[in-house]
């Protein structure tokens, strides 16, 4: 990591040109910056101390950024939480950090953009660990308690300039004469993935629009017609693009999340013919994307092969021998787990973040996802990967989703539960995907239990949620059709 990176805060409030445009209108950079610089100084009058956490409710706005900013500018820690997170959700991530300041959107259009409220608490206590940090992200665990993962300050500023190095796309001055990007971002701002894509985008002056949700009409419409320079979606949503028009316009496609199938880039690319798809793999705790694939057009071959790409600068990658695990090392990984030492030492050790995802290391050093530890179906003794059989029924000319979870079986210990949603106009039977998948995948692999219905269930990220599947069948809010 170079010590001579450049402060993220610094670098945005020193751009020029640009801004977001979000469902309200537009804020440009100047109103950006100076609504920071405001938030800044409103939360100094209200008594921040240096690396105390604060609340920063997000909404989907400018707002959510400036806001974001002046927490920077203030020397305190910013702690995103979604606007219409649950209560319970929302007090347990107060209770973790012990903020008692919230920096919160106030009115647009009455110049007063950012406002401080007080709990009338007393100071949360002085916390090594946030001495430095940036932010402390929640991550979205399916069992047990939110993990709150400090973020580096001088780290995500390294990892930014590292992803600018890696996804600055060759600039045609012709179309682009100051190289300032157009960038929709229909992710939301209190994970990773958002922020630093909303981030790069103003650090070179360039103009972000804010999805009010996610229109795939409206964000296809601008892809055909518009100028857009990168769209950063995870791979749901670009399934969902797909059933839109299509355009020759050139775009830069980031993803990721999930696993990005073969044929899925492959779709993409016969869709928008012009695009670069950047598939990208991180997590939370390695301060985002560690492996890098990139795929375009001229390339027939590329969308074929399955796999993750290639370690970034800096960063190395293994397995462990026993279990398949893939382990990373890097300099921007997070500082720990807030307030939870033995979490911290169980994921981050000797320098090698475990991600809880099995994984094989080709020769070349790609690197191919081939399941999640967590999530493996243990079907009488046979340890199945979801991912694996999602990719299968994917490829089936019916099919448009399949998501897959393993629940409870008084005789197989697990069974495998496979929702698929069908194309539009698809007539599609259980019967007639188990015939189709003989031959194509083992028998003990084989859904035990196959539900329809019109889409799959999404997380608050937007990516297709396993956990939230298990919960609508266990409740029975799906029908199935029983393997026989």
């Amino acid at each position: 990591m170079s010590e001579a990176a450049p402060d993220l805060l610094a670098r945005i409030m020193g751009a020029r040109g640009g801004g977001v445009v979000d469902a309200l209108g537009a804020l440009t950079m100047d109103e950006l910056q100076d609504a920071a610089a405001a938030g800044a100084r409103a939360l100094a009058e209200a008594g921040a101390r240096p690396a105390e956490p604060v609340l920063v409710p997000i909404r989907g706005r400018g707002e959510d950024l400036a806001a974001l900013l002046a927490t920077l500018g203030a020397g305190a820690v910013a702690v995103p939480v979604h606007e219409g997170a649950h209560a319970d959700t929302l007090s347990q991530i107060a209770a973790t950090t012990g903020a008692r300041l919230t920096l919160g959107p106030g009115r647009r259009d009455a110049r007063v953009p950012l406002q401080v409220t007080s709990s009338g608490g007393a100071a949360p206590p002085d916390r090594p660990m946030l001495d430095g940090a940036a932010a402390v992200l929640f991550t979205s665990g399916s069992t047990g308690a939110p993990k709150g993962v400090v973020i580096g300050r001088d780290r995500f500023s390294a990892k930014l300039s590292a992803l600018d190095a890696a996804l600055r796309p060759p600039r045609d001055p012709a179309v682009d004469p100051d190289g300032a990007p157009v960038t929709i971002l229909p992710l939301q701002l209190v994970f990773i993935f958002g922020q630093w894509v909303a981030f790069l985008t103003l650090m070179r002056g360039g103009t972000l629009h804010l999805a009010d949700g996610f229109d795939a009409a409206a964000i296809a419409r601008r892809l055909a017609e518009d100028r857009v320079d990168y769209l950063a979606a995870v791979p749901t949503m670009l399934r969902r693009l797909l059933a839109e028009r299509g355009g020759d316009r050139p775009v830069d496609i980031l993803t990721g999340g999930e696993a990005v199938s073969g044929p899925l880039i492959k779709s993409l690319l016969d869709h928008w013919p012009a695009a670069r798809v950047h598939s990208l793999y991180g997590l939370t705790e390695t301060g985002s994307c560690d492996l890098f694939r990139r795929d375009d057009a001229r390339d027939p071959t590329a969308a074929a092969r399955d796999g993750l790409g290639r370690p970034g600068a800096g960063v190395a990658v293994r397995t462990d021998p026993a279990t398949g695990e893939l382990q990373i090392r890097t300099p921007y990984a997070m500082l720990g787990y807030l307030d939870r030492p033995e979490l911290t030492a169980e994921t981050l050790a000797d320098g090698w973040v475990r991600t809880g995802d099995a994984a094989e290391i080709a020769e070349d050093g790609s690197v191919r996802l081939t399941g999640r530890l967590k999530e493996l179906i243990n079907r009488a003794g046979n340890k199945i990967s979801p991912l694996e059989i999602e990719s299968l029924f994917t490829t089936h000319p019916a099919v448009s989703l399949a998501l897959c979870a393993g629940l409870p079986d008084a005789r197989l210990g697990e069974a495998i539960h496979l929702l698929i949603v069908p194309k539009a106009g698809g007539d599609i039977s259980a019967d007639a995907l188990l015939r189709w998948a003989e031959g194509r995948i083992e028998r003990f692999k084989r859904p035990d239990h196959i539900h329809f219905a019109t889409e799959v269930p999404l997380g608050r990220t937007g990516k297709a949620d396993r956990a939230a599947l298990a919960r609508l069948i266990r409740d029975g809010a799906l029908g199935a059709e029983r393997r026989p």
